[in-house]
């Protein structure tokens, strides 16, 4: 009858991998930088474009860790950001573009951007191998959900004299224009990016209690669904694109506090190239109500990212 408590005490006393299977539950926080970024083009020209800051954001993270005998390593990891204030939105536009190929800024304006949501999941699968004293190697297999919503509030503009009732061309903008001030919540986007990647991680162990390691992920095809809805303008732009590309260094420390317990810092850029798609928009009144138009443009679409994370986590495992 003594058998079975020596062997729940052993399982309580032994770290997981005795058994050849460790389970690790992750939990931390991080600061994100960065800006997103929105296009509409015109033959491959941005005759628009809006920079959504992330400067900077707060986020929580979770994650779980499986490793098996042999090297199995799978991992699914959760950000999710507060909603808050983080920095300025700018939109510029070069409507002179259309009309006569000039490529001068005509409009301006800057409003304070908010953080309204922010979650990014990342799984990954892979295998590690041994290659040397301290040092191994595991390539694997990812991918990354990411949605994002920002919205655009108070601020002003810069625009020309008689936009928009006037015909291009317009004067060239000008930093010294007259500011109208803007309020409200004037301009609401969304971007939803689906991420299939690959990549690398590099790793060094330190004696018992330090491991560093360097790991590249990179994707040759990004996925990304965007919305914008301009409120004062009654329009409403929505984007189906793909191409472009990610890639994403990381590099991260880890300190063994217990058998158990460990502490990571981590730091990753994530980059993702100009992905193009269409553009179609519908303004206030189309559909059943009537009265509004709906309008697409081949390729008229485009978005990019680009964020630096540091994260600061515990991890114990089971």
């Amino acid at each position: 009858m003594k058998v079975l408590p020596a062997v729940v005490i052993s399982l309580i006393a032994e770290p997981a991998h005795a058994q050849g299977l460790t389970l690790s539950f992750t939990s931390g926080t991080g600061v994100m930088y960065g800006m997103a970024k929105e296009f509409a083009l015109n033959n491959g020209f941005a005759i628009s474009e809006l920079d959504w800051t992330i400067q900077p954001l707060y986020y929580v993270q979770n994650a779980l860790d499986l490793k098996a005998l042999g090297g199995l390593h799978a991992s699914v990891a959760v950000r999710t950001g507060f909603p808050m204030y983080s920095g300025q939105m700018t939109d510029s536009d070069w409507l002179n573009y259309e009309k006569n190929g000039d490529t001068s800024k005509t409009n301006f304006s800057q409003s304070d951007c908010y953080t309204e949501r922010a979650i990014l999941v990342d799984a990954a699968a892979g295998w590690e191998f041994q290659v040397g004293a301290g040092f191994s190697v595991e390539p694997f297999l990812a991918f990354g959900y990411m949605t994002w919503e920002w919205t655009a509030r108070d601020g002003y503009l810069q625009y020309p004299p008689g936009f928009p009732t006037s015909s291009p061309p317009y004067p060239a903008w000008s930093p010294s224009q007259n500011k109208v001030p803007v309020y409200g919540t004037g301009i609401v986007y969304s971007q939803t990016y689906l991420i299939p990647a690959a990549g690398v991680r590099l790793s060094y162990r330190l004696g018992e209690k330090w491991r560093l390691a360097l790991s590249v992920s990179a994707s040759p095809y990004v996925y990304c669904l965007d919305q914008d809805d301009h409120i004062f303008n009654n329009v409403e732009y929505t984007d189906t694109m793909g191409g472009g590309w990610m890639v994403e260094p990381e590099i991260s420390a880890e300190m063994r506090l217990a058998a158990r317990v460990l502490l990571s810092a981590a730091a990753s850029y994530r980059h993702i190239a100009l992905v193009v798609g269409d553009d179609t928009a519908t303004t206030a009144g189309s559909g059943s109500s009537g009265g509004g138009s709906r309008a697409t443009y081949a390729n008229g679409g485009g978005a990019s990212f680009d964020a630096l994370s540091v994260r600061l986590t515990l991890s114990v495992t089971f």
